[in-house]
């Protein structure tokens, strides 16, 4: 296949000319593309030059690579086409990071995907991602693609194994510009959100939400052995060091998957106090369910309730949920009564639904909290 140039609106997709390494190199040291790509580090202008020569011979295997410019030669990022042995074709992009936030990746991803079916003939594109990397995910929901699970440890980044995010795409499929994405304000929100580290909340009392560390494990492991959180919440029996560790892993990889947040409520001193979380049910839903316990040594101060009005205005602001429900056992009267002081409304019980101690089904309670303003907002868009 000969080399080829394509055009997107003030875009230029042309093959990678040995004038590109010095601003390869420089697009390369950027901390985002190192954290979501899988090329070596640190990446050299010797690297680069490789990368370059190689490019005829990309594109006579089927390979195509481009480096996207603008009008005045410009480096914005990268796109291009790789055909692997069972002749299975995987789009890739990457953006400069001085040219974030222009649209580069999306246009290019529909062109380069719009080439694959036009000139190479190909009945299918797939696309992958470090899970993690939720702009990438953005970028490829609204060219089109459908997001079709997760490769465990399907691939290597620099000698790290990591899960990957799937996707795919068919002839017919493209997603043009002005087409919309189902929910993808809230899509939009969360994947910026969720690309940075989680965050710490500062609370009026002098408390604060963060995400967990190994400190706070033994403290953990102490609460979830006390009775009453072994009575009213779904933490294992007999919970050991081990389970605290299990937590921690688990805590990390919702932020990671963008599918949840958990805190550890923390008082002055940043001694852990308590678990506050929201999870949502895949990344694109529109509801947030809270969880939390407290701490033996630090119920009845208020703080609980204070961290639960910062999660659920978190959810609102940041996650851009519409709802936030809760659950109980059935007789957990202190946590109704919190929740009902938030301003959540009871709406039944739910018989039969979850096990506790991991055998007996109970009944739930349930009830939600309407963020009437992002309802507002949803209809309108």
């Amino acid at each position: 296949m000969e080399p080829m140039t394509l055009k997107v609106d003030e875009l230029i997709m042309r093959p990678w000319e040995l004038a590109d390494v010095p601003a390869l190199t420089k697009a390369f040291a950027d901390p985002q593309v190192k954290r979501h790509m899988m090329m070596p580090q640190p990446w050299t202008d010797a690297n680069g030059h490789n990368f370059v020569r190689q490019n005829d011979s990309r594109w006579n295997a089927d390979s195509p690579r481009w480096a996207i410019v603008d009008s005045d030669n410009i480096l914005l990022g990268g796109a291009g086409i790789t055909r692997f042995l069972n002749d299975e074709y995987s789009v890739m992009y990457w953006t400069a990071p001085e040219a974030r936030g222009r649209n580069v990746a999306t246009r290019a991803l529909r062109e380069a995907t719009r080439f694959g079916f036009d000139q190479m003939r190909l009945h299918r594109l797939c696309w992958d991602a470090i899970v993690g990397n939720h702009l990438s995910r953005l970028v490829a929901l609204k060219a089109g693609y459908t997001m079709e699970g997760i490769q465990r440890q399907g691939g290597n980044q620099r000698g790290t194994w990591r899960d990957l995010w799937m996707g795919g795409i068919l002839a017919g499929e493209i997603r043009e510009a002005g087409e919309q994405v189902e929910n993808y304000a809230m899509l939009r929100q969360r994947a910026a959100l969720f690309d940075l580290d989680a965050p710490t909340i500062e609370l009026d009392n002098g408390t604060r939400l963060r995400p967990f560390h190994e400190g706070d494990l033994d403290d953990l492991t102490r609460v979830c052995q006390d009775p009453e959180v072994q009575k009213w919440t779904t933490v294992p029996r007999d919970y050991q060091r081990s389970d605290a560790d299990d937590f921690l892993t688990f805590s990390r990889s919702q932020w990671t998957n963008g599918t949840g947040v958990d805190w550890a409520l923390a008082d002055q001193n940043d001694r852990y106090c308590g678990t506050v979380g929201l999870s949502m049910k895949s990344f694109d839903a529109t509801q947030a369910r809270i969880g939390y316990y407290a701490a033996p040594w630090a119920r009845g101060k208020g703080w609980m309730g204070t961290a639960l009005q910062a999660a659920i205005d978190f959810s609102r602001d940041s996650l851009a949920a519409t709802t936030v429900t809760w659950d109980a056992y059935a007789g957990n009267d202190a946590s109704w009564h919190l929740a009902k002081k938030l301003g959540f409304a009871w709406e039944g019980v739910k018989q039969r639904r979850w096990r506790h101690e991991r055998s007996q089904r109970v009944d739930i309670w349930t009830a939600s909290l309407l963020h009437l303003l992002n309802v507002m907002d949803a209809a309108r868009t």
